[in-house]
């Protein structure tokens, strides 16, 4: 007896097995719990480099109705983003890919922790590229 597997269900079934990988990918991403005191702003170092240390994360508890600021200055410009996530959600507030701009500053709605996430765009990080790069952090 030959069982025969249509094409939407291998989809399915494929797409099923790339979503549990991307979520145990997303897991893995090394993160850091940064305090922020009023107007100051926080400086954070760091280096990205290829596929497997290509995006960190910088949690931030900003308060309802606080301003989050956030710039980025990094040697491999070009190559080096930043997203905003709000509390709970990875749905981001702002990809800073999408306007090339490498610094944002927003008043937030809801009081919680906000996830900065830094990262190197796919090509740069299969190619191995490095970037060292300074984050800003300040929320007032």
């Amino acid at each position: 007896m030959k069982i025969i597997v249509s094409g939407f269900i291998r989809k399915c079934v494929l797409g099923l097995a790339l979503g549990l990988m991307s979520s145990v990918v997303l897991a893995q991403i090394p993160s850091q719990l940064v305090t922020v005191h009023g107007i100051n702003v926080t400086k954070l170092k760091g280096v990205l480099k290829g596929a497997n240390k290509s995006t960190r994360d910088y949690i931030v508890h900003v308060k309802e109705g606080g301003t989050l600021s956030v710039a980025l200055a990094a040697s491999n410009k070009s190559s080096t983003y930043f997203n905003i996530l709000p509390p709970s959600s990875e749905v981001a507030l702002y990809v800073s890919a999408m306007d090339g701009k490498h610094q944002w500053e927003q008043k937030v709605q809801a009081e919680g922790n906000y996830t900065v996430r830094v990262y190197l765009n796919r090509a740069a990080a299969r190619k191995g590229n490095a970037s060292h790069y300074t984050l800003s952090i300040a929320s007032f």
